[in-house]
């Protein structure tokens, strides 16, 4: 019987997703769990994908901890890693392998019970192939030749893992803005609408508009003047 199947509580514990979350890439990629007494059990072959279960889970994996769905796996377009050329692609040659052997799921950060595992593309998630590839052409004059798929992989992964962090620092260089466009307000007798003054107090628009006349933010005094049947607000510094 174990021949015929994976043990649905020790793939779980070696690649370190919780219970629910891998019920939920089962389900996504119609793979059966079957329950033989208190054990729950996956059949070692997917025919839907024509490929071996564990083999589909791990891409699954792979692709989830990389883009935050798993869109390609489900429909069944595996990356495969061209170590020749030092490119990912989803077309697959004799002389490519499955992104599945250079990373094992295990090195990398645990899925929580709590977290959902889509199977359709969110907007701006899932990372092209093409995209990958660029990243990795542009690195090839500081990759060496005799570096393996696997380290070239972890340093196009650890590249894609700053982008966020540089974002945020080029988003974030002015930590005084909202100040500094509160004072200008203030200084030119701009009158602000609900909207405006919501971005820039981090009030919602309905908190806004309920507010009395005479409350204060940030230091600055927001007033309310009436200009015909619209509700503006005056910002001053007191």
């Amino acid at each position: 019987m174990e021949n015929q199947f994976i043990n649905f509580l020790s793939y779980r514990q070696k690649n370190k997703i919780a219970a629910d979350a891998l019920r939920s890439i089962c389900k996504n990629l119609k793979i059966p769990i079957q329950r033989d007494g208190a054990e729950h059990l996956i059949p070692i072959w997917n025919d839907y994908f024509n490929i071996e279960t564990e083999t589909l889970l791990n891409h699954a994996l792979i692709e989830y901890r990389r883009t935050g769905d798993i869109i390609s796996t489900s429909e069944g377009k595996f990356i495969y890693f061209n170590e020749e050329e030092g490119i990912f692609t989803t077309d697959r040659n004799i002389n490519q392998e499955l992104i599945t052997e250079f990373i094992n799921p295990t090195d990398i950060t645990p899925i929580q019970g709590t977290e959902k595992i889509p199977k359709k593309q969110k907007k701006n998630l899932l990372l092209p192939v093409e995209s990958v590839n660029k990243i990795a052409k542009a690195g090839a004059d500081i990759i060496t030749n005799d570096k393996t798929g696997y380290e070239i992989l972890l340093n196009i992964v650890q590249a894609l893992q700053e982008i966020p962090t540089k974002m945020n620092n080029t988003t974030n260089t002015n930590v005084l803005s909202i100040q500094q466009n509160l004072l200008e307000a203030s200084e030119k007798g701009f009158l602000l609408n609900h909207e405006q003054v919501s971005i820039l107090t981090g009030f919602s628009k309905s908190t806004i508009s309920s507010k009395k006349t005479g409350w204060i933010r940030y230091g600055f005094t927001f007033t309310k003047v009436k200009e015909g049947s619209t509700t503006l607000w005056r910002v001053s510094k007191p």
